[in-house]
């Protein structure tokens, strides 16, 4: 696991979920070398974020992940399924430290309640993100505190609805033509997308997702 994401494989699995029109315009593999360059190039001075893939068992014993969805407001995010996570701040010592600074400020569960397993492939854009898995060193289903100002639900995942084939789908949407950075001009494309919990998990949160389910699949 911790191989496997230090390898062009994770970035090659974020490609999978990316917009058809973006697959269209590039290969796997001349993506491959894109990100990693970009990632060799990229800018310390400016913004980072973190996320958290946080494991625990559900009800039933089985194993589940959190994804939260956000309030309906006017922004571009509005309502968009995302993974515990957020800008890093200064006070945070690593990457690490902002994922569990922000799952714990989004939904109630402490660095404390918490053990980091590794880290996933890092994305450098639209801005840096990096993604981590992580579980609940209790065992057991946490309690979470949802703050309403960022949090509308949480969803409780099921890890065997994320590697069901059949949840990966199609839908249409408004997104800027590749390299995608211009918001101004919008043209409906397909993108691939996970249906879980009866909610379309797409974009950035897909990319990662897809490779936690490649890692899942390696695993005996």
């Amino acid at each position: 696991c911790i191989s496997y994401v230090t390898s062009c494989k994770g970035v090659a699995a974020q490609y999978k979920m990316l917009p058809t029109s973006l697959q269209n315009s590039i290969s796997s593999e001349n993506y491959v070398k894109l990100m990693h360059q970009r990632l060799r190039n990229h800018d310390e001075s400016k913004r980072k974020s973190a996320v958290l893939v946080l494991f625990y068992p559900g009800e039933d014993g089985k194993p589940e992940f959190c994804l939260q969805q956000r309030p309906e407001y006017k922004g571009r995010f509005s309502g968009q399924i995302s993974l515990p996570g957020g800008k890093a701040e200064p006070g945070d010592i690593s990457l690490e430290s902002t994922a569990l600074r922000e799952t714990f400020e989004e939904i109630g569960v402490g660095p404390e309640e918490i053990t980091i397993l590794s880290d996933l492939t890092k994305v450098p854009v639209p801005t840096f993100v990096a993604p981590f898995i992580g579980f609940c060193k209790s065992k057991r289903k946490p309690l979470f505190k949802p703050d309403e100002r960022e949090v509308a639900e949480i969803l409780n995942v099921k890890v065997s609805d994320l590697l069901d084939g059949t949840n990966v789908q199609m839908t249409k949407r408004m997104l800027p033509l590749p390299p995608m950075t211009d918001m101004s001009k919008l043209v409906e494309t397909s993108v691939p997308y996970y249906n879980l919990c009866g909610k379309e998990v797409w974009g950035l949160t897909a990319s990662i997702l897809s490779e936690v389910k490649e890692i899942l699949l390696l695993e005996p």
